[in-house]
């Protein structure tokens, strides 16, 4: 990787680092809804056997989870005592287009509400710190990967230290049976 690129990644992740951060610190006393976007709220994995023109078409061409979306609307109509931010693992360089995709849906988020980091490995780095400080976190992720092969994995590690955590965690389990409810 080159040095310029290590820079960019450097900066980028002290700036999101940040504004989670403060988000958290400014909701002190209400609950924060995390949600993921790939797999969990948006249908991601079959994007990956098409062909598209470059990456920004195939994330703003990304269907989504009815229910999922209901869910995430319903936790903005409590906007008293609960705040919304997504928290994704992608190319830094796609936040706007993840921004685009997301008030495409309806998702009535401010330009912070979304947090990109460079792994999955960085979001519950980034969640346990902010659970262990006492904030209420409810983190809803599938933690899967490796889809579009036919083999679906699981970051298990970074299930079992969000499972330890006091951080509120609802995986793919749960992602599912909701998905597949008549909600």
């Amino acid at each position: 990787m080159g040095k310029i690129k290590k820079i960019v990644i450097f900066l980028c992740r002290i700036y999101f680092h940040t504004v989670f951060k403060l988000k958290l610190k400014l909701n002190k006393r209400k609950w924060v809804y995390v949600f993921d976007i790939d797999n969990t709220i948006a249908h991601t994995w079959p994007s990956f056997l098409d062909n598209y023109k470059s990456e920004r078409d195939r994330y703003l061409k990304l269907s989504i989870f009815v229910n999922m979306r209901r869910l995430v609307m319903k936790v903005y109509n409590k906007r008293r005592t609960r705040k919304v931010i997504f928290l994704t693992a992608r190319n830094y360089l796609q936040y706007f287009t993840t921004y685009k995709w997301l008030k495409s849906n309806s998702f009535p988020l401010s330009f912070f509400d979304l947090i990109l980091t460079h792994n999955a490995q960085e979001k519950v780095k980034l969640l346990k710190r902010f659970g262990e400080k006492g904030y209420n976190i409810v983190f809803v992720d599938d933690m899967t990967y490796n889809h579009e092969t036919g083999e679906m994995k699981y970051y298990t590690n970074s299930i079992k230290e969000l499972r330890e955590s006091k951080v509120h965690y609802f995986g793919n389990i749960s992602i599912n049976k909701f998905n597949n409810s008549k909600y």
